[in-house]
């Protein structure tokens, strides 16, 4: 899937050379969008995103056209993940969601959600919740609706990967640390 901002003033600023990263600005709107539909998780799923936020309540990863479909960084302490159906909040001990950092969030057949970050889970109070339902992902920097919570920050990797994949966690964790 390619993601595109057909509006120049809303396109994140890339930097290849001092951070490999695009720079999301919510005063800009900045987003990349599906040029039509989405990516529908729907079952087994990984998605890994290596990210330097800026502030939380922003959304890393959504739909600007489905409402609830969200993974955001709710509060300096909490990830909330939701979709049509579900929500679950991931509360960390004593790390915060605006450190520089790398998610890896996975669910398998169960609908058990992991969500480790900077390769473990060990700095949540619950890694691992239920989630059900079907996550429709068409949009990096916004969710739908009135309050957009538009991701401020960089984002130098997004990786997802839908269905009974080779990759497995370990795996994409290995390759966002590196």
């Amino acid at each position: 899937y390619d993601m595109i901002q057909d509006t120049t003033g809303e396109e994140p600023v890339y930097y290849p050379y001092t951070h490999a990263a695009l720079d999301f600005t919510p005063g800009n709107a900045s987003t990349l969008a599906l040029a039509s539909g989405h990516i529908t998780l729907d079952g087994n799923f990984i998605v890994g995103f290596k990210i330097k936020p800026d502030i939380s309540n922003t959304v890393v990863l959504g739909s600007n056209s489905i409402d609830s479909e969200i993974f955001k960084l709710l509060n300096d302490t909490t990830i909330r993940i939701k979709n049509d159906s579900d929500s679950a909040d991931f509360v960390l001990g004593s790390e915060s969601t605006t450190d520089s950092s790398y998610y890896v969030v996975s669910r398998d057949s169960s609908n058990v959600v992991t969500v480790y970050k900077d390769g473990t889970g060990d700095d949540f109070n619950d890694s691992t919740q239920t989630i059900t339902g079907t996550f429709d992902i068409n949009c990096m920097g916004r969710k739908s609706g009135g309050t957009p919570n538009y991701y401020d920050g960089l984002i130098l990797e997004m990786v997802i990967f839908k269905g009974n994949t080779d990759a497995g966690a370990s795996d994409i964790i290995n390759g966002l640390h590196n």
